[in-house]
């Protein structure tokens, strides 16, 4: 008998579909950190969710896998992967497509020389040195915000 009560999946769909409405990158990277202190003691368990048939699910596990490991193998493998990831990491040489990292932050040195295209990176953060020679295709990086020394008019777009 349905009690008229939303799921936890229900509810986390409900709070991340208004983040995007509202294109709140924050709200999205504070559901994944609750996400990940949820997990903190057995983040293999976010695994189950890789492969949900809910994107937002599916990708904010992704990130919270990734904020608790640092394992990002996973957010390269699903279309949402990596949805509201804080990357900070030494990560190069990677590829990104398919609407990943969206509302992501990157810190630090993360994903340099690595090549971005499709809708990957919209409405993301992008502070200090982070993305340094990568390559990026005209659909990404939409609404995406640049702080630090790296400015969008200095990436190599390539067709």
């Amino acid at each position: 008998m349905y009690d008229g009560r939303l799921s936890r999946e229900e509810r986390l769909t409900g709070i991340l579909s208004k983040a995007i409405g509202k294109k709140n990158g924050n709200m999205v990277r504070h559901v994944m950190k609750i996400v990940s202190r949820t997990y903190r003691e057995n983040p293999e368990e976010l695994r189950e969710y890789f492969s949900s048939h809910n994107k937002l699910i599916a990708g904010i596990a992704t990130s919270a896998y990734n904020f608790l490991t640092r394992i990002i193998e996973p957010i390269q493998e699903i279309e949402y992967g990596g949805f509201g990831a804080i990357i900070n990491n030494g990560e190069n040489g990677l590829e990104f497509g398919r609407n990943q990292l969206w509302f992501a932050r990157l810190d630090a040195d993360s994903l340099w020389y690595s090549r971005i295209s499709d809708c990957s990176l919209w409405y993301a953060e992008i502070e200090g040195r982070a993305l340094r020679y990568s390559e990026f295709s005209d659909s990404a990086l939409k609404e995406a915000k640049f702080r630090g020394t790296v400015k969008k008019e200095s990436l190599n777009f390539v067709n």
